[in-house]
């Protein structure tokens, strides 16, 4: 197992499960401080707020398979202690690496999308 971190790595998050969804599970053990989705890995990272909320987050799901959508979705800590944007903006204008998009309201918290671009890939980015 890694080292622990304030963030949290899921796997097998497939297409159907939305962001409020994979929140509804973590939110429980305390304040999501960012949420990426990585749909074309079928992945996504949650930081918590504070290093104690993830702990609790990995504890408790040690014990309990977690399911979002009758799917089986696999919690550990990432290799990341942070979660980083990456300004770097590849042939474009630096001011065009992250465009918010809309807001978005998840369980009582307000978030800003952001839609990143990088190595190819787009990925959805929200922060309180």
């Amino acid at each position: 197992m890694a080292e622990p971190s304030k963030v949290i790595h899921i796997r097998n998050v497939g297409h159907e499960i939305s962001e409020s969804e994979l929140l509804q599970v973590v939110q429980p053990f305390g304040t999501v401080a960012k949420l990426v989705m990585l749909r074309a890995k079928n992945q996504a990272l949650v930081q918590m707020e504070d290093l104690a909320s993830a702990v609790n987050v990995i504890q408790y799901y040690n014990t309990i398979q977690p399911s979002v959508r009758g799917r089986n979705v696999y919690l550990q800590y990432s290799s990341h202690q942070e979660l980083t944007t990456d300004q770097s903006s590849h042939g474009r204008n630096p001011d065009q690496a992250f465009k918010p998009s809309y807001n978005i309201s998840h369980v009582k918290v307000q978030y800003k999308l952001m839609v990143l671009y990088m190595d190819g890939t787009y990925m959805m980015v929200a922060a309180s």
